[in-house]
């Protein structure tokens, strides 16, 4: 009988121990994970298909308290974002520029045996982060995070690639005008540039010595540069070279192109490829100035954009001589003036007529200033006056008679 209840109570005991042993193997908790990605699913490249990119290369390993089986990775999938959501990438699905990717690895704990922990940390590439309930929050480019399932079963960690981009180089310009002088500058209709490029502002800019400024509402000159001053915008996910290149129609500029933004906008600072176009000039001839208009010096202009290139002078027109006094003497009189410039000579009338009729004219030199007139009558009054003369085009002309003196002779 004692012997009997000594093997009862060995197997009651080993029954006891065994119990034991199976409750803790359901209470493996793994609390901590490290996850290793090779840095070329990371990095993956606008253009190239999902499937290009080996994602058995992803590794796992895990601690915790009573575990039993072993944690493994049970997919690893490429995720785009679609507006508010996620979806996986096909195999053949191409990266694309301005779409938002991440890496998803979901790691199985072991089916009913071992469970992910709350709060459970991850270190993923040599960065740990705790979990977070909310996938969308916190995201910034190349950082993780994770999360885990309803069931704590399976543990989510996600890097997130952030956006594709592609770097633009060159811009290339089409269907841009040239350089039409004597026609008004006008914002040029049809001026085209490279897909996911595009246009926000033009304006036509001119030479003007050391700076550029705008043409707006002149015409267009010969022998002056012009050049283009376009604001651009990139397509999402695309972005300027800091030292972009332009190309209009056939020519290529870089000088003074610049970016905004990170290279998402940007300004192409390009010269016309045709201009300047040389001026066609013609001889604006001289004007002689007269008695009654001011005359110019010979000058010179283009025929094409009628823009001065030898500028014509204004000359004065010429002067009219005035009599300053009239001396009486015996038989005679002496008429006085001030001289004239650019004059050939002078003309001295006088009459014993007030209305000038019956008047006698003698010429005097440009050079002179005075002219006595003699072998009149005694004490007769005469009345005077002068004017001068030059030729013209081989012809004479004449200023106005001055206002007549009268003087009477001795």
């Amino acid at each position: 009988m004692k012997k009997t209840l000594s093997i009862l109570l060995s197997i009651m005991m080993l029954l006891s121990v065994t119990a034991g042993l199976s409750f803790n193997a359901y209470a493996g908790s793994i609390t901590n994970t490290t996850v290793t990605i090779p840095d070329n699913l990371l990095k993956p490249t606008v253009g190239t298909q999902s499937n290009a990119y080996d994602v058995s290369g992803v590794t796992f390993s895990r601690s915790g308290d009573g575990l039993i089986n072993t944690a493994s990775i049970k997919d690893t999938k490429y995720q785009v974002r679609t507006s508010s959501s996620w979806s996986n990438l096909n195999a053949t699905d191409k990266f694309e520029v301005g779409k938002v990717y991440r890496l998803k690895v979901q790691i199985d704990a072991g089916g009913n045996n071992d469970s992910f922990a709350t709060g459970v940390t991850c270190n993923l590439n040599g960065k740990s982060i705790s979990e977070i309930a909310d996938e969308y929050a916190n995201i910034t480019e190349n950082c993780f995070y994770v999360n885990r399932s309803a069931t704590s079963r399976y543990l989510y960690a996600y890097y997130y690639i952030g956006m594709m981009t592609q770097q633009v180089n060159n811009v290339k310009i089409t269907n841009a005008p040239t350089v039409e002088p004597g026609q008004p500058v006008k914002i040029p209709v049809g001026l085209k540039i490279d897909d996911h490029i595009n246009i926000t502002d033009v304006d036509i800019e001119i030479k003007d010595g050391d700076t550029w400024k705008s043409a707006a509402g002149t015409n267009y000159i010969c022998d002056t540069k012009y050049r283009f001053n376009i604001a651009i915008k990139c397509d999402e996910g695309y972005y300027l070279k800091n030292s972009f290149q332009a190309q209009v129609n056939t020519s290529w500029y870089s000088y003074g192109n610049k970016i905004s933004d990170g290279g998402k906008t940007g300004v192409v600072l390009c010269e016309f490829p045709n201009a300047p176009v040389k001026h066609t000039e013609v001889a604006d001839a001289a004007v002689a100035a007269t008695f009654k208009a001011a005359g110019k010096t010979a000058g010179s202009h283009c025929s094409v954009c009628n823009a001065v290139i030898t500028p014509q002078t204004v000359i004065a027109k010429l002067g009219s001589p005035k009599l300053s006094k009239v001396v009486k003497a015996k038989k005679a009189f002496t008429a006085k003036w001030k001289k004239v410039n650019g004059i050939d000579g002078y003309q001295v009338r006088y009459s014993l007529k007030k209305n000038m009729k019956k008047s006698k004219t003698v010429n005097v030199k440009n050079t002179a200033t005075s002219k006595k007139i003699s072998k009149l009558k005694r004490k007769k009054t005469y009345y005077v006056q002068i004017r001068a003369y030059k030729t013209i085009n081989g012809k004479k002309v004449y200023s106005s008679w001055s206002a007549k003196k009268k003087v009477k002779t001795k």
